[in-house]
């Protein structure tokens, strides 16, 4: 998710921040410094070398908030399956909490989305 630099945004990362840093097995990625700093950048990472998936994030201008999760294996033992769910429900638990965030935030979208969704 890329957004707009400024206070009221950062407030909101920070409380995102919070969101996916509880769940066990992901970690936030903040990037301030985006689009030479006019922007602030937020990813949720796994963490682990043995991740079974990726997840991506997105904000609409009507403060919808999107994850995709991408899985990386077809194939999964049941040690694997037990811990594929684990990080499903908690991305089901971040979706739902920053969802309800940014739908009450509507934060201000990166002046790089207004020009390419014009």
């Amino acid at each position: 998710m890329i957004i707009r630099n400024n206070a009221a945004n950062r407030r909101l990362v920070k409380q995102m921040r919070d969101i996916v840093e509880a769940e066990i097995g992901f970690r936030a990625h903040i990037d301030r410094t985006w689009n030479r700093g006019d922007d602030i950048r937020f990813e949720i990472g796994c963490v682990g070398l043995d991740s079974p998936l990726i997840v991506s994030t997105c904000v609409h201008e009507d403060g919808r908030f999107e994850m995709l999760v991408r899985l990386l294996r077809q194939k999964f033992d049941a040690d694997e399956t037990w811990l594929l769910a684990c990080r499903l429900n908690s991305v089901t638990t971040m979706r739902n909490r920053i969802g309800a965030l940014t739908a009450q935030a509507r934060p201000e979208l990166s002046a790089w989305y207004e020009k390419e969704n014009a």
